[in-house]
């Protein structure tokens, strides 16, 4: 089987704007392709794409199951060279073109990579060939999570989250225990370095058996969601803070405590994506005589300190020209 070789052609991305950047910045550069040789060829595009895309595997062998989604967030191009009468010849040469594309739009979510699922946004050369591997080139852009979006989304999140539970059966129930989890009036839902974030934690144990509460944990967690509508989630636990006084609240009692969660959302950032997602929340976890749990909880919203008052985090150095070769191409 002959496996065929792409065409001779390299791309060099000249960028006049930074690759790692925010929702709603300009993108613009010139792109200079040399062909090593006369190449048969289709036409040549260059665009600006972007993608959120997920999948996964659930059981094996005859029972195995895959799931998937694949949602174009930036999808803009533009046809640079073309042939007459579909296919031509691009003479042996080199060539200059300049790009200007729309910014990226307000509310797409972070560049991000987990296991086989990914949210990544590219500028790409391609050289189509009839019957051939297409030459290929991509400039990799990195984009930074937009801090007014998810600002007024936090807005949406429940500052307060209250649950009541209630010990034994519908014959001989025996009373209710009420657990609440609640931001401190001066703490936010959306968090970054530098800002307060204070809980206050309620148990009143109002039943007839003892309510033991866990430690507070800050909690992880990726949705990947298939286009069927299939959801995976996975958590983790980041941290588990230790309640002072934590003890088994007999009947009859309650206990009140403010836990100062600050300083450990330096390197958290919240995707939004639809396909693959990443969200944290603070969780509290009441047990009932080992049989009962029950867990109230608050959602937020994380920023890196990119976009912390103007603290800048370290970002990958990346020089500016950046030679591609048309075989060193990818795809989902």
């Amino acid at each position: 089987m002959k496996l065929f070789k792409g065409p001779p052609i390299t791309y060099t991305f000249e960028l006049e704007t930074p690759d790692t950047l925010t929702p709603g910045v300009p993108i613009s550069g010139t792109l200079t392709y040399i062909a090593e040789s006369d190449i048969k060829a289709k036409h040549l595009k260059i665009g600006l794409y972007g993608v959120d895309y997920c999948f996964w595997a659930e059981g094996s062998g005859k029972d195995r199951r895959t799931y998937s989604n694949k949602i174009d967030l930036v999808n803009e191009e533009f046809e640079i060279w073309s042939g007459s009468n579909g296919e031509s010849v691009l003479l042996k040469g080199q060539y200059t073109y300049r790009f200007s594309f729309k910014p990226i739009p307000s509310g797409c979510p972070p560049s991000f990579q987990h296991t086989n699922s990914h949210i990544w946004y590219k500028i790409e050369a391609r050289l189509a060939i009839s019957w051939g591997v297409d030459g290929v080139g991509e400039r990799v852009l990195t984009l930074l999570p937009d801090l007014k979006f998810l600002s007024e989304e936090s807005q949406k999140l429940a500052r307060t989250h209250q649950v009541v539970k209630t010990p034994g059966c519908c014959c001989c129930a025996s009373g209710v225990v009420e657990s609440t989890i609640a931001l401190s009036a001066d703490s936010q839902s959306l968090v970054f370095p530098g800002s307060s974030s204070v809980v206050k934690i309620d148990v009143n144990n109002n039943s007839k058996r003892d309510a033991k509460f866990m430690p507070l944990e800050l909690v992880e967690r990726i949705t990947l969601t298939s286009s069927g509508g299939r959801h995976r989630k996975i958590s983790k636990t980041i941290k588990a803070f230790e309640i002072p006084d934590n003890q088994t609240i007999t009947p009859g009692r309650s206990f009140s405590a403010k836990i100062d969660c600050s300083g450990y959302f330096d390197s958290l950032s919240t995707v939004n994506g639809k396909a693959l997602a990443k969200n944290y929340y603070l969780a509290l976890t009441t047990t009932v005589s080992c049989a009962l749990s029950s867990e109230a909880k608050i959602e937020l919203f994380c920023l890196p300190n990119n976009n912390a008052g103007g603290a800048v985090v370290s970002q990958p150095q990346s020089q500016n020209q950046v030679p591609i070769q048309s075989n060193a191409f990818s795809g989902v």
